[in-house]
């Protein structure tokens, strides 16, 4: 399941979406792709790179209660899998791909595919730890988004 969308139809998703910046301009200096702050589907509260992850090394491993989150490859690759509602799918990210939205309740497990591998996560809230859910359980495929574990949060 990969699909690629301006942020605007991100409302009410569920899963996982590519978003698709802007190309202004590609010529021989360069290129240009922007997102301003009406394409985003969330407002920026937080802003942190994970690199130096071993080659084939794991990151994530979670779910989060309201977080939202974007993925963006600075260097390198990885695959980014997914989980939520009954649903998964994997994206591989480079630089010049799209990047990731991953909307709050979806479990997801980042696999770096070399040691200079680098990506850029855009959160929609600041740290939190009570928002991680570690568990990897039904609770994330409840249609009701604060029931985990049958308490209510």
């Amino acid at each position: 399941m990969r699909q690629e969308v301006n942020c605007a139809a991100t409302a009410g998703c569920s899963g996982p979406v590519l978003l698709a910046p802007q190309r202004i301009s590609q010529k021989a200096r360069g290129s240009l792709c922007v997102m301003d702050e009406c394409d985003l589907p969330f407002l920026i509260r937080r802003v942190f790179i994970i690199e130096d992850v071993p080659p084939e090394g794991r990151r994530g491993g979670h779910a989060h209660r309201a977080c939202e989150q974007i993925f963006l490859a600075l260097r390198g690759e990885l695959w980014v899998r997914a989980r939520w509602q009954g649903h998964e799918a994997s994206f591989k990210l480079h630089p010049g791909s799209p990047p990731l939205w991953i909307p709050p309740r979806v479990w997801v497990e980042l696999q770096f595919c070399g040691a200079d591998t680098a990506v850029m996560v855009f959160a929609s809230h600041p740290y939190d730890p009570g928002d991680y859910i570690t568990t990897d359980d039904a609770s994330l495929d409840q249609s009701n988004p604060w029931h985990e574990n049958g308490n209510h949060d």
